[in-house]
C-alpha cells in the first residue's frame, strides 16, 4: 500500500507541474499576442 501511495503523490506533483508549465506558456503566448496587436495598431495609426 505505501509504495502505491508514493507513486500517486509523485504523479499528482507531476500533473501540477505540467499544469503550471502549461499556464505559463499560455500566458507568454497571450502576452506576445497582445504586444503584437499593439505594435500592429500603432503602425496602422
Amino acid at each position: 500500500m505505501r509504495p502505491t501511495r508514493i507513486v500517486d503523490q509523485r504523479t499528482e506533483v507531476g500533473t501540477q507541474n505540467f499544469e503550471l508549465l502549461h499556464n505559463g506558456l499560455l500566458t507568454l503566448l497571450l502576452d506576445d499576442y497582445r504586444a503584437l496587436s499593439t505594435i500592429i495598431t500603432l503602425v496602422l495609426l
